[in-house]
């Protein structure tokens, strides 16, 4: 019980006195404990809304990743079956036509197990339980190596390809297997969506030290700005492929280019050049944390 004595050593403030202005300070405490616990419940709530909102457009943004996977399936699989069909149900079809239809049988089915091979390659990398195969390599010669792997679509293209290797070794400790992809999906992104009537390709490494930046530029149209860095994003690649103009693919190539130089602790951006086109660069550190443990991402 509170007691409170005047001056003069006065009698105690009743009881029921002290009770009531207990309660009135209880109340008070409880008022701002209430104002504090519904500004926080309005703050849960946006956060909610807006989780809630974002999730919305990630389900349909896979909603029509699976739509755009199904239809990409389907092309290359109606083709097969049409094409086989022609040559089961016609026996003496003359041995050139029957080859061409078998050769585009064949390339249908590249096509196809391409796609497989990209989505499941993909879903690999995002679940994070595989780790990178580290060994010790020229990165300049890998970026040769590449170059070399699309001679016959880059000459088909009549594109002109340009890098000129460094002089001394590039080494670099990374995935080879893994950095060969990277290299391969952003020149076959150069070549594919060059449309000039002379596609002009140039490749670039430069040492920063501590990492070696990559770049691979075109003189085609470049990116529109709008879209920005989801251009990394499967959802928007793939989305992409419905429209009209389009390019043939899935889209899926530089969203698993990015997973790849991320778990590289590497970084991957892109700049448009109104008057030269657009460079896509990536940076990848020369050495790889000590502790890394080695495994195959197959």
């Amino acid at each position: 019980m509170f007691k409170n004595f005047d001056k003069n050593g006065g009698a105690d403030i009743p009881e029921d006195v002290i009770q009531v202005l207990t309660e009135k300070q209880n109340i008070k405490l409880m008022n701002k404990e209430l104002v504090r616990n519904q500004e926080a419940l309005k703050r849960a709530t946006v956060q909610l809304q807006e989780a809630n909102e974002k999730m919305k457009k990630i389900d349909a943004a896979k909603d029509e990743f699976l739509h755009t996977i199904t239809h990409e399936l389907r092309t290359p699989l109606t083709s097969i079956r049409a094409l086989s069909e022609i040559v089961l149900d016609n026996p003496h079809l003359e041995a050139e036509e029957r080859q061409h239809f078998i050769q585009v049988v064949v390339k249908e089915a590249e096509r196809l197990s391409h796609l497989i091979n990209q989505v499941l390659r993909l879903e690999k990398i995002e679940s994070e339980m595989y780790r990178l195969n580290y060994s010790v390599f020229d990165f300049s010669q890998l970026i040769k190596e590449a170059t070399e792997a699309l001679e016959g679509i880059i000459t088909q293209k009549q594109a002109t390809l340009n890098y000129t290797p460094l002089p001394t070794a590039c080494n670099i400790e990374a995935d080879k297997d893994l950095l060969m992809q990277v290299l391969q999906n952003l020149l076959s992104n150069a070549i594919k969506h060059n449309h000039q009537a002379q596609p002009l390709i140039a490749v670039r490494l430069l040492d920063k030290e501590t990492y070696w930046e990559c770049s691979i530029s075109d003189n085609g149209p470049g990116i529109d700005p709008q879209v920005g860095n989801a251009i990394f994003d499967k959802y928007l690649q793939v989305r992409s492929t419905v429209k009209k103009n389009k390019p043939e693919g899935s889209g899926l190539g530089l969203a698993i280019t990015k997973k790849i130089i991320e778990l590289h602790r590497g970084k991957i951006d892109y700049y448009n050049n109104p008057e030269i086109g657009l460079t896509f660069f990536f940076t990848i550190p020369k050495q790889q944390q000590p502790s890394s443990t080695l495994s195959n991402l197959q």
